[in-house]
């Protein structure tokens, strides 16, 4: 399972989303719009869930998996997020 995550990092060129794959140990507990730990670069973010799949978008050997889901995350938070990023999606398909 691969998770597309939008970063939470205020930057341009980062405005897009990346995918990560979910480890067996989280597959049961992760969903769209959940706040995760994520590897990027040589530090852990955190990230938002928009989006779960079976099929990678890219190669396999550079996707990372995601770290952590973060429990505390705020349900509305989360939610607004998954919403921005639906959004932007049918946006760009216009």
């Amino acid at each position: 399972m691969y998770a597309d995550i939008i970063v939470d990092i205020s930057h341009e060129k980062l405005d897009k989303i990346f995918q990560y794959a979910v480890p067996v140990r989280l597959e049961q507990d992760i969903s769209e719009g959940m706040r995760v730990e994520v590897p990027f670069g040589n530090r852990t973010i955190t990230g938002y869930v928009v989006g779960l799949t079976d099929v990678p978008s890219y190669d396999t050997a550079k996707i990372k998996p995601v770290s952590s889901i973060l429990k505390e995350s705020a349900v509305i938070e989360s939610q607004m997020i998954a919403l921005a990023a639906r959004i932007r999606k049918i946006m760009a398909e216009r």
